[in-house]
């Protein structure tokens, strides 16, 4: 939301910048951002900090983790729980139509332009890639992840730590 403070974790990752481009959209304030591992990707002018070096007013800051594959996501969550992070947010990007009669999870990703229908419930540190469409009555358990353009129909479930990969009906 609009002036909410965020650091995001695990920055290594190349969707990052789609993330810290919602954040941006959004209007969150980017506090800082921390690798924790070997970066894949230029991040535009931001300069990571390790994990070992960081500020430690960060671990009080909420954070969101910025991967897309569900067993990477789910480590860095369990590494940034260990580093003592607590507040973990849920980032939606504000062109995402999410129903308000839908429940979204915390440290979830709503990416650009995805759709999510009425009675969905959206699970713990789940990923809806750019574009996707998810029908009314659907569960996303925690961890999933849902690939760009990808089109899933009405009362479905999605178990935890699927990936669902792009263009997927």
């Amino acid at each position: 939301q609009q002036g909410q403070p965020v650091v995001v974790v695990g920055v290594e990752s190349d969707f990052a910048p789609d993330i810290l481009d919602s954040i941006a959209r959004i209007g969150a304030i980017l506090k800082g951002a921390v690798s924790l591992g070997k970066p894949e990707w230029d991040f535009g002018g931001i300069e990571p900090f390790q994990s070992d070096d960081f500020p430690e007013w960060f671990r009080r800051e909420p954070y969101f983790v910025s991967r897309n594959n569900p067993g990477m996501r789910k480590q860095k969550v369990l590494q940034a729980q260990e580093l003592g992070f607590q507040h973990i947010l849920s980032v939606v990007d504000p062109t995402a139509v999410l129903s308000r009669l839908s429940r979204i999870g915390q440290g979830a990703f709503v990416n650009a332009g995805a759709v999510v229908g009425a009675q969905s419930s959206i699970g713990n540190n789940v990923f809806i890639n750019r574009l996707a469409s998810i029908g009314h009555h659907v569960v996303l358990d925690d961890y999933a992840t849902i690939g760009p353009g990808a089109s899933i129909a009405s009362k479905v479930k999605i178990g935890a730590g699927t990936m669902v990969g792009a263009g997927v009906s």
